[in-house]
Parts: C-alpha cells; sequence; structure tokens
C-alpha cells in the first residue's frame, strides 16, 4: 500500500507471532535497508541466517547491507557464503569481484570474473570489469583483447570505447587511444570519464586549450565533482587563463572535503603572485 512504516510494523506482528520467520526478517530488512535503517537491517538478517544458514538470497542480502556499512571484509564473506549454496550466479561473483578489488585482492577479483565469464561469456559488463582488472595488473595484451571484444559485443557502448582507449593510452599507442575516446564522446558527449581522459592526452601533447575546453565540458556534466574543478583550474593556470583558473579553483574549494581544501587554497594563492 506504499507505507512502508506500516508493512515494517506488519511484518514486527507477523515475526512476533513467529519468530523463526526468515521471509518475514528478510523482507523487513529490505523495508529497512530502503529507511536508511542499516543496523536494524543487519539486525534482522542476522537472525534469518540463524533461522535459515542456507538461504543464499538472505547471505547476499547482508553481503548488501555489510557493504554499505564499510564493512568490506563481512560483504566478501557473506557473498562467499552465497555463492557456495548456488555457484551459478554469474552477477553474484561480479558483485563480489567488485568488492575485491575494492578490498585491494585483485588475483581473487580476477578469479570471480573469469567464473562469471565462463557461465555468461558474452556479458560486456564482465568483460570490461576484467580488461580493467588485468590493466591493473599489467596483463596488458590480455586487457586488449578483452576490451576489444567488448566492442565487438556492443560498439555503442561509451563506457567500452573509454576503456580500450584505457588499455590504449597505457601501452603508450597514443594514436589508437585518441581515437577511442573520440568516439566515446561521439556516443555521449557528456561522458565526464572519457572528457577527462581525452583532456590529459591534450595537455601531455601540448594542446592546452583542448584539455581546458574537455574539462569545462566535464564539469557541467558532473555538479558535484570537485576533482575535475581541480584539474580544469590546474590546466586553465597553465594556459596563463587566471581569472577563469581561480573560478574553478573556488568551485572546487567550495566542494572539496576539508582535508582537501589545504593544497586548493595554495594553488589559489599562487595565483595572485
Amino acid at each position: 500500500r506504499g507505507d512502508r512504516e506500516g508493512a515494517v510494523h506488519d511484518f514486527g506482528r507477523a515475526i512476533a507471532l513467529d519468530g523463526a520467520c526468515s521471509v518475514a526478517l528478510r523482507h523487513r530488512a529490505a523495508l529497512r535497508l530502503l529507511e536508511g535503517d542499516l543496523a536494524g537491517a543487519r539486525a534482522d538478517l542476522d537472525r534469518a541466517i540463524e533461522v535459515a544458514p542456507g538461504d543464499a538470497e538472505t547471505r547476499r542480502q547482508r553481503a548488501l547491507v555489510a557493504e554499505q556499512q564499510g564493512d568490506l571484509g563481512a560483504a566478501i564473506a557473506d557473498l562467499g557464503a552465497a555463492i557456495e549454496l548456488v555457484p551459478d550466479r554469474a552477477e553474484w561473483l561480479l558483485a563480489r569481484a567488485r568488492l575485491r578489488f575494492e578490498a585491494g585482492d585483485r588475483a581473487g577479483a580476477l578469479d570471480d570474473l573469469d567464473r562469471a565469464l565462463g557461465l555468461e561469456p558474452d556479458s560486456v559488463q564482465a568483460i570490461l570489469e576484467r580488461a580493467t582488472g588485468r590493466m591493473g595488473v599489467g596483463r596488458l595484451e590480455e586487457a586488449l583483447a578483452d576490451a576489444d571484444r567488448a566492442v565487438e559485443l556492443a560498439p555503442e557502448s561509451p563506457k567500452a570505447r573509454l576503456i580500450r582507449g584505457s588499455v590504449h593510452l597505457t601501452r603508450r599507442d597514443l594514436g589508437a587511444a585518441r581515437a577511442d575516446l573520440d568516439a566515446a564522446l561521439e556516443i555521449d558527449p557528456r561522458f565526464a570519464d572519457a572528457l577527462r581522459v581525452r583532456a590529459m592526452l591534450r595537455r601531455a601533447s601540448g594542446d592546452l586549450a583542448g584539455a581546458a575546453e574537455d574539462l569545462g565540458r566535464a564539469a557541467d556534466a558532473s555538479a558535484g565533482d570537485w576533482q575535475i574543478r581541480l584539474e580544469h583550474g590546474v590546466v586553465l593556470a597553465e594556459a596563463g587563463r587566471k581569472d577563469e583558473a581561480r573560478e574553478a579553483l573556488q568551485a572546487a574549494l567550495a566542494l572539496a572535503p576539508s582535508a582537501e581544501k589545504p593544497p586548493i587554497e595554495a594553488r589559489l594563492r599562487a595565483l595572485d603572485r
């Protein structure tokens, strides 16, 4: 009936009547998660797992809550338990790979992606994740093969073009990198990540005007991103466009977390020397 508070109350009554009703516990946990009550959601899922330890979906759901609480270890462990119970869910392997990358376990993440692609060989998301992971560990030819396959499967995907362009850039094939970045931006002219990487290429080649243009477009496409505005300000300062640089750096300063403000303030002071 669209009344979350009422639904939580109704599930609470069901749980009071039957404390071993894992389905009701799981549903109440989902509602509590939507309301931002992470502790309540996790408590319900802890209880549901005590009642039904073999329920893979409950393990996966608790992993989501643990991730939102910043407990990567618990999230990875719960996804692992879910995968042991149901080993043929490619999306769960993808989810654990993402968490393992975040935790610094690149080898484990790549193993999960290999397994996911064994189940769904044409999953563009998994192929791109593996290309990124392989690039990160220096397996550039394998990364390029993955990126080529992703572009073949999804030629209109700007992300596939961006990742292949990034692999080319890491391999120092600047012409191929630029071609892929241009293609990504033809598909999606507001794709901020592609604009940032192309700006880096332009800056490295001495095209400060082009780099500044790309970073300005990226800033317009990313309203709350202070780092893009900082990069924009730095490039504008290098180009001698001090007034525009000051405006971009002030925008970065307004958005940046407190710990990141001092270096931006130093750059602003340097403009006035």
